[in-house]
């Protein structure tokens, strides 16, 4: 997500919140909330913070998948899944449709990749939670994957790609290639959405597989905040993602490549690029890790 939507994502949940502004003067001290938990019979894991003072209700389920689960052929295909899984389902055949029933009930819907983990997020008015939570609901377990779609959204994410290249053809996204330098031994170009040569290999079977691979019920943590009944919405979440099949085994991510202990770095001077991006960043546990 870049930082318009995620500009135009923080003042919609501004408006839905009732605050004035998404952030906060250090004057106001924030009241920390208990938490709630609860695993499903099939594994599912529902985290909720519920807070009556609230107007919104926002609802984010998170799959752990992502690209240090990719092998090179791959790489890009949690990216183009997370594409692919708002472009239409069972009751929305369409992006439209999806985005329409979602704003015609005042809210926000977005979806994201990270490096271990794809999120869709529902944001709306307290009193339309079931509702948000049924479209959700269908548009997770119920994709299309339609083989016009795949095609068409190859290009949208061919555009998205070039973005990030220079005139030279070289990665120049920051993320992308500290992700490299953290996980690998050396530089990859593919970063983390892949290039035209890997993304010309993905079609309807390959992301279906990927969505198949992934979205299981122990592989999958829903979390709740807001205004909401923590216990009425697992309830709600009981009869749709409970009846998901368990017992198929959570992937395994793929090991670092980097065997050397030393800090990396890497200046990649362009004329595409009209400002100085940095990014430091260091390896830390998974979130599959025990001690996380």
């Amino acid at each position: 997500m870049d930082s318009i939507a995620l500009n135009e994502k923080n003042k919609a949940l501004s408006r839905l919140s009732g605050d004035s502004a998404v952030s906060y003067s250090h004057e106001r001290t924030p009241v920390l909330k208990q938490y709630k938990k609860r695993r499903l019979q099939n594994g599912l894991r529902v985290i909720g913070v519920e807070d009556a003072d609230q107007h919104l209700f926002a609802g984010n389920v998170r799959v752990h998948a992502g690209p240090r689960f990719e092998p090179r052929p791959h790489v890009g295909l949690t990216h183009f899944l997370e594409h692919m899984i708002i472009q239409g389902s069972s009751r929305f055949p369409t992006s439209n449709a999806i985005m329409r029933a979602v704003e015609d009930l005042g809210g926000v819907l977005d979806a994201s990749t990270h490096l271990e983990s794809l999120e869709v997020y529902v944001g709306v008015h307290r009193k339309y939670w079931r509702a948000a939570l049924d479209i959700l609901t269908d548009v997770l377990l119920h994709p299309l994957f339609d083989e016009r779609q795949v095609e068409h959204e190859k290009k949208i994410v061919a555009q998205e790609i070039a973005e990030f290249r220079d005139e030279r053809q070289r990665n120049i996204s920051a993320s992308e290639l500290a992700y490299s330098l953290l996980f690998k031994e050396q530089l990859d170009e593919l970063g983390t959405r892949g290039n035209v040569s890997t993304l010309g290999g993905f079609d309807r079977s390959l992301v279906r597989a990927c969505y198949e691979r992934f979205f299981i019920p122990e592989n999958t943590v829903v979390s709740l905040a807001g205004a909401f009944d923590f216990d009425e919405v697992c309830s709600a979440l009981a009869e749709t993602f409970g009846a998901l099949p368990a017992g198929r085994g959570v992937p395994d991510i793929l090991p670092a490549e980097v065997t050397r202990r030393r800090a990396r770095s890497l200046y990649r001077i362009t004329e595409k690029a009209p400002v100085v991006d940095v990014e430091l960043g260091y390896r830390a546990y998974s979130f599959a890790d025990d001690r996380f």
